[in-house]
């Protein structure tokens, strides 16, 4: 029994902390957030395929880490032990290893912020669709909502685990690292594609075809 309520509160507690990253990525980071959704909208299959891209090159370099792992620790071992000598520091306990293993997760914190980023389109794409059934419009309580629903689906048993899990989780992965490496203003992605963007310009003031523009008009 206590086993049980262990995983219950393990899942409640994952879900509840991921809902809240997405909830503040979203309010805070909106326009990663808004590619990331254009994204997803416009390519899903294109954001999919990036996240498996991505994922197998972050595999590849820590699998190569891990190849070199003993020769990286004993050569920045040896660095640490000159600095230290030099500055006449005392090292901290295990340093070469932390420091080895913390530029693994430097090589993986683009794909874990793009999780975020794309995990937060999701949520504004469920907000945005959800918005249209509700007879009061709450954009903060349907974000909150789009934001649990994307973070609980992921523990769904067999569906969530299986499907759920890889097809939205990569798809997350490479619409959030092209929403965040991406310095295209996403406003005027929108501009492009609104009806009023492929509408003729007014001839300017003086032109010869706003003479005759205006000569038309008159008859």
């Amino acid at each position: 029994m206590a086993n049980v309520l262990s995983i219950a509160y393990f899942v409640v507690g994952v879900t509840v902390i991921h809902a809240g990253l997405l909830l503040w990525t979203a309010v805070v980071l909106p326009r990663p957030v808004e590619r990331a959704r254009l994204a997803l909208q416009d390519h899903p299959v294109r954001s999919f395929f990036c996240g498996v891209l991505f994922c197998l090159v972050l595999l590849a370099i820590v699998s190569a880490l891990l190849l070199v792992r003993f020769q990286t620790v004993a050569a920045l071992n040896r660095m640490l032990a000159v600095a230290a000598a030099t500055l006449g520091v005392t090292r901290p306990y295990n340093d070469a290893w932390i420091a080895t293993h913390m530029l693994a997760w430097l090589f993986a914190a683009p794909l874990l912020s793009g999780f975020i980023v794309g995990g937060a389109a999701f949520a504004r794409i469920f907000a945005a669709r959800a918005r249209a059934l509700m007879q009061r419009d709450s954009p903060l309580l349907v974000l909150m909502l789009g934001a649990l629903v994307t973070s609980s689906s992921y523990f769904l048993p067999f569906a969530g685990w299986f499907a759920f899990l890889p097809v939205v989780g990569l798809m997350s992965v490479g619409a959030g690292v092209l929403g965040i490496f991406s310095w295209r203003d996403p406003r005027a992605r929108i501009a492009e594609h609104s009806p009023l963007s492929r509408q003729e310009a007014p001839p300017e003031l003086g032109s010869p075809a706003r003479a005759a523009a205006g000569r038309e008009h008159a008859r």
